[in-house]
């Protein structure tokens, strides 16, 4: 699915049918018939898109996004995720927020949206708690469809969820602002008790929310840092490693000393568990050719390249200095 242009103000704003095509997709869940209307108007469908995207981080519909996002790319997941919409512009991360949709919200995260402040300058934490404010406050309401309204009487006979008709008065009736059209929330006080579930839920937001920025704010372990140094020296460097490669090992023989290396060229006897990390660590640092050729053919350098592999600072310097020593790994 396209992104709107960036030359086209998102918030562009939708005819009644558009509008309407949207709205039906949150009451029958029928989002393949919403996609095929996609397909057909390919010029508003990428604003369909964003307003059907916003309606149901508003409204807790975590199925819709799912499947809406799933037919998309990668990149224009990213870019959907983060659009923002209305005069305002709010992005769908801000209304799953306020809304109190915890699955939206971990769903929009994860597809890539930025916990950005709003354009009013409230942070997501702050807009959690506006929105369990809201919530506890209106937790003893439920949306009900209007059946019939009496301007007389101004009473209104509305249809609940559970297909149970009532008459309430305009009075006690909740007109909020951004309501499904057709819908009224009306006083239920048996729903009072849903409280501690909207707290449970925000708290859940809240805490999905802190664990992402403590992920995020863990750095990788620095790794070591490679000096520059002249040709010259390198050349000589080089010369160094090479140089018992072409020796006759049988006409020299060097006199063995202290060092598990010196030991090692000597004897060719390996050093114990507690001297191999010594003895690699020198053998990484002054070895030559020969010395590496040797100990790879060594029927006991399997225990010394484990210990090797399983110490993440020898195989850092091994890597830089010479990866023949985990040529294994690949």
């Amino acid at each position: 699915m396209e992104t709107p242009p960036s030359t086209t103000p998102p918030s562009r704003p939708l005819p009644k049918w558009a509008k309407k095509a949207c709205f039906s997709v949150l009451e029958t869940y029928k989002i393949r018939k919403f996609q095929r209307i996609l397909e057909k108007n390919a010029k508003l469908a990428p604003f369909m898109l964003n307003f059907c995207i916003h309606q149901c981080c508003a409204n807790d519909r975590f199925e819709i996004v799912q499947k809406l996002l799933d037919a998309s790319t990668e990149m224009d997941r990213e870019s959907i995720v983060n659009i923002p919409f209305g005069r305002k512009g709010y992005r769908p991360i801000h209304r799953a927020a306020f809304a109190g949709s915890l699955q939206v919200f971990k769903f929009l995260l994860c597809c890539g949206a930025e916990p950005v402040d709003s354009p009013e300058g409230e942070s997501i934490p702050t807009i959690l708690q506006q929105g369990l404010k809201n919530e506890t406050s209106q937790a003893g309401y439920t949306l009900a469809k209007v059946v019939h309204y009496s301007p007389k009487s101004l009473f209104y006979t509305v249809e609940l969820p559970n297909k149970t008709r009532g008459q309430y008065s305009s009075a006690i009736v909740d007109h909020r602002k951004y309501t499904r059209p057709g819908h009224v929330y009306v006083p239920t006080p048996d729903t009072k008790s849903n409280v501690i579930f909207v707290q449970e839920r925000f708290r859940k937001m809240h805490e999905f929310l802190r664990l992402r920025n403590e992920a995020k704010q863990k750095r990788a372990p620095a790794r070591r840092t490679k000096k520059m140094i002249p040709k010259q020296v390198a050349a000589l460097r080089i010369q160094r490693w090479w140089k018992g490669a072409g020796e006759d090992n049988t006409t020299k023989v060097e006199e063995p000393s202290s060092s598990p290396l010196e030991l090692f060229r000597a004897k060719g006897a390996l050093p114990c568990e507690e001297g191999s990390k010594a003895f690699l660590l020198e053998l990484i640092e002054n070895g030559r050719h020969a010395d590496f050729q040797a100990f790879l053919s060594h029927k006991a350098s399997s225990r010394l390249l484990h210990v090797l592999k399983g110490d993440e600072a020898l195989s850092s310097l091994a890597m830089d200095d010479c990866p023949i020593l985990l040529k294994e790994r690949w």
